[in-house]
């Protein structure tokens, strides 16, 4: 997507072709000596990987969360106009492009020893294991957290010295903010924070001021909650509390922050309806929609729905304003079934179940959960992120899977062929084990050991 200079023409073209980041974070399950945070799914002996920010990524761990990560790499590929591939290249005149189609190592982060990563449309992220953030791409509203007189494109990673001090676990990208969640649960947010005309920002602040260093969300300490886990959407953020609630802050239009209206929201507000369901154990955000997984294995889903990106069926005919301001729950194929993670995208998401099943919908093609085949027989599935139209996994032997609705889409899927694939295809030229990926609107970064 180009971004342009007026925030409010830019909003009206991405709500027509609804991209959304799914950017996703990982919670690390290790040992207390780790430097990863161990969590434990309710279920049992299914733990989850909580993780990564706009294409919103799936962590389903199996014997490979007892072994500890003692060194990883980042690999990036997609489209990098923007600087978002952290890789080094001599920017062009307008209408000029960068695209890297298979997977090329981010050199600037070697000896980091990442541990969570996150995209945003044109942006990334990423926290290494000492807890510092480092980000990169696009920055025209502060979204890199580098200061007032950072560059307005940041090619190579840089560290956000404004969270010096604080220990960060996860970091979230949106379209034009970022948010860093600490390891005592305090959340930190920057980039664009709204204006008169487009509404409210997702800072959660209690104002639409642009902030290009992080803040804490004071907000949340003044209601005593300690968060969880974090995520972002275009112009929404959603903070999941230790005891399993979720609050919501941002720009309300479509009812993507689930209180039964198309408010805006400038301070975190719970959604209430979801306290009478159950416990939260994990959110993901989309474009302008929202998914929450329960405890009991249930998905809900609330916000846009012109692309049939909730997943609770209806009519190829859909209103373009369609939209449930609501959480409502999943079923169709989901029923029965105990969903174990979920990731969001630009105008679609995924769902992995307990019994090594991988679900997708909308696009404008599924408006309920449709199984995901894979060539080589069923796979368990340990990270995902969706992105404009194309999705990402990673299984549990390793391998990165990639595969796109549309022409445009087949750039971004790692592939030396460059071709377009409907069907999971595996991405060769990673030269470890995948343990995370994450997706922007046109690039991805895959976290490798």
């Amino acid at each position: 997507m180009c971004v342009c200079v007026c925030v409010c023409a830019k909003e009206e073209e991405e709500e027509e072709e609804e991209e959304g980041d799914y950017c996703k974070d990982i919670k690390e399950n290790k040992t207390k000596e780790s430097s990863f945070e161990q969590g434990e799914n309710v279920r049992g002996d299914t733990r989850m990987w909580l993780g990564n920010g706009f294409a919103r990524r799936l962590r389903r761990v199996g014997d490979r969360s007892k072994r500890r990560f003692l060194s990883t790499s980042l690999y990036s590929w997609g489209t990098g106009t923007e600087g978002q591939l952290g890789l080094y290249f001599v920017p062009g005149g307008k209408g000029t492009s960068f695209t890297v189609p298979t997977p090329q190592i981010v050199s600037g982060l070697n000896g980091k020893n990442v541990s969570q990563i996150s995209c945003g449309n044109n942006h990334s992220a990423v926290v290494s294991s000492d807890g510092s953030v480092y980000t990169w791409g696009k920055n025209d509203y502060g979204q890199l957290g580098l200061g007032e007189n950072s560059d307005p494109m940041v090619i190579t990673p840089e560290r956000v010295k404004g969270l010096e001090g604080v220990k960060i676990k996860s970091v979230k990208c949106g379209f034009y903010h970022t948010a860093a969640l600490s390891e005592d649960g305090e959340v930190f947010t920057w980039g664009w924070g709204g204006n008169w005309m487009q509404g409210a920002g997702a800072l959660g602040h209690g104002d639409k001021n642009t902030h290009h260093e992080p803040h804490i969300v004071e907000a949340l300490l003044d209601d005593g909650l300690v968060i969880d886990e974090i995520e972002c959407g275009k112009a929404h953020t959603v903070a999941r509390t230790d005891n399993g609630e979720l609050w919501t802050w941002g720009k309300g239009e479509y009812g993507r922050l689930g209180n039964g209206g198309s408010a805006d929201q400038l301070l975190p507000e719970p959604v209430e309806l979801l306290m009478d369901v159950g416990t939260c154990t994990q959110v993901a955000c989309g474009s302008s929609f929202t998914l929450a997984l329960m405890d009991d294995g249930s998905v809900y889903s609330w916000g846009r729905n012109e692309q049939g990106q909730l997943g609770i069926g209806g009519s190829m005919s859909m209103d373009h304003y369609a939209m449930e301001d609501y959480p409502v729950q999943i079923e169709g194929d989901l029923e029965g079934k105990v969903v174990t993670s979920v990731a969001a995208g630009f105008v679609q998401a995924l769902a992995s179940t307990e019994d090594n099943e991988l679900f997708q919908w909308g696009m404008g093609q599924w408006l309920a959960p449709r199984i995901v085949l894979f060539e080589d027989g069923p796979q368990a599935i340990v990270d995902a992120s969706c992105g404009d139209r194309f999705n990402v996994v990673v299984t549990e032997s390793g391998d990165t899977y990639t595969w796109a609705k549309g022409y445009f889409q087949k750039g971004v899927l790692g592939h030396e062929d460059q071709k377009t694939q409907r069907f999971p295809a595996k991405v060769g030229g990673l030269d470890s084990n995948a343990i995370g990926v994450s997706c922007g609107q046109k690039h991805t970064i895959a976290l490798v050991e």
